[in-house]
């Protein structure tokens, strides 16, 4: 078992009433990204399922308590294929980008 979770709060900006649903869609609709979101048969992603996988599992996906503009997500992936090998690729991508704009 190598995998991290963490949980995630987003803040919008003042006056925005956050869709739960859609927020839903949205990352449902995220390449690599699997929504894992049914409190009601207690589904949610848990660290051991995202070992040795290359997405991240999102779940329990809900607006906060007591301001409409914050929404909390838990994500979970595999702290080396996606934590350390994506930003490996990711700053070898702007190596490239770098060198080519020299």
């Amino acid at each position: 078992l190598r995998s991290h979770s963490e949980s995630i709060t987003i803040t919008f900006n003042e006056g925005v009433n956050v869709d739960v649903e859609k927020a839903r869609e949205v990352l449902a609709d995220f390449e690599n990204v699997v929504v894992i979101d049914d409190m009601s048969k207690n589904e949610y992603p848990m660290p051991m399922i995202a070992t040795d996988t290359d997405e991240t599992y999102v779940g329990r996906i809900r607006k906060d308590l007591y301001a409409d503009n914050i929404l909390h997500i838990w994500g979970v992936a595999d702290q080396v294929r996606v934590g350390a090998a994506t930003n490996s690729v990711r700053i070898a991508q702007k190596w490239i980008e770098l060198e080519e704009n020299v």
